[in-house]
């Protein structure tokens, strides 16, 4: 066994121990990297080449696999705060008019205070509204058709 496969080896364990106390796909691809680096060398290529590989391959698994990897491991994540305003349908409590300063927007038991997302739309009482962003203690609404 050479001194390249010892490499391999330890950057795969050193990989593998990285991902498991971050759980954030943050060094997987280099340990794939590592690995194919690894059989590589085994198959007989020279060190530049397994070197050449190893960086070339770990970029392309990241970025041809990370959005689809991300999507699974994050598909359970749950808003939160703030956040999970963000889509929900309201009723308006008070005329909603940016000019004036004016409009309030109802969410389970809590009033809010609310804006239009344009200043020369006003949104009349018991109008259903859409939140698209929250702005310190106001929220960003629009309404919906």
């Amino acid at each position: 066994m050479n001194e390249m496969l010892y490499i391999w080896s330890a950057v795969i364990i050193i990989g593998l121990i990285i991902e498991g106390l971050s759980v954030s796909l943050i060094s997987i691809w280099f340990v794939l990297g590592a690995v194919i680096s690894g059989l590589l060398n085994v198959a007989g290529l020279n060190e530049f080449g397994q070197i050449i590989v190893f960086f070339i391959s770990s970029i392309i698994l990241m970025y041809a696999t990370r959005p689809l990897a991300m999507k699974y491991i994050n598909k359970n994540v749950s808003k939160t705060n703030v956040s999970s305003l963000i889509g929900r349908k309201l009723i308006v409590l008070e005329k909603i008019d940016n000019i004036e300063e004016s409009g309030k927007v109802k969410l389970g038991d809590v009033e809010w205070m609310a804006k239009s997302t344009d200043d020369n739309i006003t949104i009349d009482k018991n109008k259903i509204v859409k939140v698209v962003d929250v702005q310190g203690v106001k929220l960003i609404v629009k309404e919906t058709v």
